[in-house]
């Protein structure tokens, strides 16, 4: 259960960096070229990594629909 908080904690922490503008991302991340050359960040749970298969317009904001190639 401690552990599972300080990787909640982690995971969140993470997703708040990478949500944010004007800063780089990933520095002081650690992370590796996935299979297709795109980062995958050391530890994650779970990694997909799609190909671009079409984008949206809707509002103020672009949805881009990818296709798996590695998971």
């Amino acid at each position: 259960p401690a552990q599972q908080q300080q990787a909640k904690h982690d995971q969140r922490l993470l997703a708040e960096r990478f949500s944010r503008k004007g800063i780089d991302r990933y520095e002081g991340v650690a992370w590796r070229d996935g299979l297709t050359g795109a980062p995958v960040i050391d530890g994650a749970v779970a990694v997909f990594e799609c190909r671009h298969r079409s984008q949206h317009d809707e509002g103020d904001h672009v949805i881009f629909v990818g296709e798996v190639a590695h998971c």
